[in-house]
């Protein structure tokens, strides 16, 4: 999750400064916004079903 972030922060700020032509390299650039929050929601479903199997493990053990 924490990569998740740091790539959003650190594309929206190379956005915003135009780095190496981010904003006006190409007409469609901007679509990234579009996939950054289903990048942040899958990593994260993911972590939550990890998490879940493992506690439901644990559980088990215990």
């Amino acid at each position: 999750m924490a990569f998740s972030i740091v790539f959003s922060i650190f594309y929206h700020i190379t956005w915003y400064i135009d780095w190496q032509g981010t904003k006006t390299g190409s007409s469609t650039s901007a679509l990234i916004f579009v996939w950054l929050p289903l990048y942040s929601l899958v990593p994260g479903f993911v972590g939550y079903v990890l998490g879940k199997w493992a506690g439901m493990l644990y559980e088990r053990r215990a």
